[in-house]
């Protein structure tokens, strides 16, 4: 009895019903980055996939460039800063220069000038490219390209892309529906009632992961030196082979839904349980058991 409103909760049976399945994916992106010295323009190795990509017969725009960041070696600033520092120390003494406030602001000019020089001359450059791959075949033909590519490039990760539409949604929760209608008349009838109605539902559904890290540990940077990547064909021999071997991943992931069901029933009437039976009593005509 609710104390506040006077009204009795109604008595219910809850019924939980799920519906997975094996999802195949119609596509992915593969998320991949390039390390070059290179400052201006696509590095060779972006533009030998790119040209890799087309001999495979991909899409024209199946790769595109995201961002690019500019990284500088403290180490090789520092070096290239002392050596500036003693060239022009050198230069210094060479001409002779008597004052100090003369020899002082040549010496830390010469050595900004060398070190803003080996700043462009040492910092990498960082190119992250995606190559769109229209289904689960071309994933496969998009790491081989990207794996004989070099060790400057390397896939970060793969997007897949499951297209699951609210048809095949709803399939899922009227199949979980109907199981679970199937089980609470089940349960009704042992429990000795009845099924009058549905108080509550919920429904959810379990969607499959969009990322696939593919960052490969140490056991398969220890895999790559074996002859496996070495036995498979490829027409773009003209790549170098890369140092990690890339294998495609599977493309499918479970999903489905979730159903809980909580349904009214009335009318508690249980049935007689049943009773052992009773053993019969021993017939008197019959013979007494010889001795």
């Amino acid at each position: 009895m609710d104390s506040c409103s006077g009204m009795h909760d109604p008595d219910t049976i809850t019924i939980s019903e799920h519906q997975m399945q094996d999802l195949r994916a119609a596509g992915a992106d593969l998320r991949c980055t390039c390390t070059a010295r290179r400052r201006l323009g696509t590095p060779r190795e972006v533009q030998a996939v790119q040209a890799a990509l087309a001999r495979a017969e991909f899409p024209r725009d199946c790769l595109t460039i995201q961002n690019i960041t500019h990284d500088s070696e403290f180490g090789g600033c520092l070096a290239a800063v002392v050596i500036a520092a003693l060239i022009a120390a050198g230069v210094v003494a060479y001409v002779s220069l008597e004052s100090l406030s003369v020899g002082l602001p040549i010496v830390g000019g010469v050595a900004a000038v060398l070190a803003i020089a080996a700043w462009f001359i040492v910092r990498s450059t960082r190119y992250a490219f995606v190559i769109r791959c229209g289904d689960t075949a071309a994933v496969e033909r998009a790491l081989d390209i990207v794996g004989r590519a070099g060790e400057a490039v390397a896939v970060n990760a793969t997007d897949w892309r499951y297209e699951i539409d609210a048809a095949e949604l709803g399939d899922w929760a009227v199949r979980c529906i109907e199981r679970a209608n199937a089980r609470a008349a089940t349960v009704a009838e042992a429990l000795g009632v009845q099924v009058v109605g549905v108080y509550s539902y919920e429904e959810w559904h379990e969607l499959p992961r969009r990322n696939y890290s593919a960052a490969p540990d140490a056991a398969m940077a220890e895999d790559a030196k074996a002859p496996v990547a070495a036995a498979r064909k490829s027409s773009l021999a003209s790549l170098e082979p890369a140092s990690v071997p890339l294998a495609a991943p599977t493309g499918s992931e479970r999903g489905g839904a979730h159903v809980t069901v909580r349904y009214r029933v009335a009318g508690y009437a249980p049935r007689e349980p049943a009773r052992p039976t009773e053993a019969a009593p021993p017939d008197a005509t019959s013979a007494p058991p010889a001795d």
